[in-house]
């Protein structure tokens, strides 16, 4: 499950912060524990 935060934070660090995958602030958010489904969504919305 965090291996597949972790790999889902590395793609999101190739696009600068202003633009990129937000996944510090879901973080933030404590809305860390997605799921798979939940992680590709985000990652879809923000490219």
């Amino acid at each position: 499950m965090w291996l597949l935060l972790a790999q889902a934070q590395y793609e999101g660090a190739e696009y600068p912060e202003s633009t990129g995958c937000p996944f510090w602030m879901i973080r933030r958010q404590g809305l860390a524990e997605m799921n798979f489904e939940n992680v590709e969504l985000v990652m879809q919305f923000y490219r």
